[in-house]
């Protein structure tokens, strides 16, 4: 049996000879692939997300930090930009980087790699997230008069990390109040004090207002 692995303009890159089954490591440099057994000849198009590089960022603290995911191992370039200026760049086919983010540094990496015989690019911005507290609310799409439902509330710093010791105030009212009238008004905290409930507590849909307490490899087979 003859593997043949082509470009775009159907050049030969690579030629196997094998027997089936069979399994060979695929060529970034090839767009299809030909397998030839007698008088039959199939052919196999290259997955153009079949890579699956993807830069993973996170912050810890005063820094960011950037890791590509690379599971087929590709080779790829890679830039490293604070503001305009270079600051790393390199070939390589696994990367993982920390810069600091003090006095408001902010990074843009860039990747690029072939794939499918083509020049493929990632980009990551590492930009301070900006913020104190970020809060983010999940609750049923639907709630109906009467039905109690959870509510969770996750509170995060400008580093997506937990905080602890946040009071955090919810209100929760009908669709019969007019959208555009302005019925909310944050309480002081002095005032419901004792309206602290545990945060696990299921809440009734329509009870307003509630303090909570802090909570805290690319292979082919024929």
């Amino acid at each position: 049996m003859l593997i043949a692995a082509l470009n775009q303009q159907n050049d030969t890159i690579e030629k196997y000879y094998r027997q089936l089954p069979s399994a060979i490591k695929m060529s970034p440099f090839s767009d299809h692939y030909t397998v030839t057994s007698g008088n039959t000849t199939d052919q196999y198009t290259v997955d153009d997300f079949l890579p699956g590089i993807l830069l993973l960022n996170s912050w810890q603290q005063d820094s960011a930090r950037l890791h590509v995911q690379n599971p087929l191992k590709l080779p790829f370039w890679y830039s490293i930009l604070n503001g305009k200026k270079v600051i790393e760049r390199g070939y390589n086919d696994a990367l993982h980087w920390q810069g600091s983010t003090k006095h408001n540094k902010q990074y843009v990496v860039y990747v690029n790699y072939i794939w499918a015989n083509k020049i493929n690019e990632k980009v990551a911005e590492l930009l301070d997230p900006g913020g104190k507290l970020h809060v983010e609310v999940t609750t049923p799409r639907t709630v109906y008069p009467g039905q109690t439902a959870d509510i969770n509330i996750n509170v995060t710093d400008k580093y997506q990390q937990p905080v602890a010791g946040v009071d955090v105030t919810a209100f929760g009212y009908t669709s019969k109040f007019p959208e555009k009238q302005n019925i909310i008004s944050a309480p002081s905290h002095d005032n419901l004090k004792k309206d602290i409930l545990p945060l696990n507590r299921q809440l009734p849909a329509c009870h307003a207002p509630i303090l909570f307490p802090p909570a805290g490899l690319g292979c082919l087979q024929v």
